[in-house]
């Protein structure tokens, strides 16, 4: 059945992950954002499938949809380190449900749903002056929505996901290699 289908393709995305997490974690010599316990001021507004991640020495939340489901949001939320209200930006595509991850100082999402339908492309997003600056990666076989995502190194890994037609993708098994960008394997 799809129910069926759909938990076997997390099951093994979540293993598939665990298993590059913990490798990456191992190869770490420490945290370069050591968790710490701290209260944010609420979110603007109510949202959900956002993109979360840190560059430029902030916390930045892009895109997501209303907690009713009905329309993407087309704004970024910003809190500097240190500031007590979000920043608003507006971004250039509305996105939710994309696979996303922090490298370095930058967070990179990769397809999502978006206002014309699941996306088959990816990202890298930093936080510079005030300003989220999008730089464009190589785009996937196949349009994903709602797969995970891990980096181990400069080097992408994306497991499992949904594809257009809103049916699990059990053998989606990609990577890219930030340092040098061409086709995704």
């Amino acid at each position: 059945t799809k129910r069926a289908t759909m938990i076997f393709v997390a099951v093994r995305a979540v293993s598939i992950l665990a298993l590059l997490l913990c490798t990456s974690l191992a190869e770490a010599d420490e945290l370069k954002y050591p968790l710490e316990e701290q209260s944010l001021p609420p979110l603007p507004e109510s949202i959900e499938g956002a993109i979360v991640g840190r560059s430029g020495g902030a916390l930045i939340v892009v895109g997501g949809r209303d907690t009713e489901g009905k329309s993407l949001s087309a704004r970024a939320f910003v809190l500097a380190d240190g500031a007590a209200q979000w920043q608003v930006l507006k971004i250039e595509t509305p996105v939710a449900d994309a696979a996303f991850v922090t490298v370095g100082d930058e967070i990179v999402y990769m397809g999502g749903e978006t206002t014309t339908g699941i996306a088959a492309t990816a990202f890298r997003v930093r936080y510079v002056d005030g300003e989220l600056v999008s730089v464009p990666l190589p785009v996937f076989p196949a349009p994903i929505a709602q797969a995970c995502a891990v980096a181990i190194g400069d080097k992408l890994y994306l497991v499992g996901g949904l594809g257009r037609d809103g049916n699990p993708v059990a053998d989606n098994f990609l990577s890219l290699d930030l340092a040098e960008p061409s086709p995704w394997q």
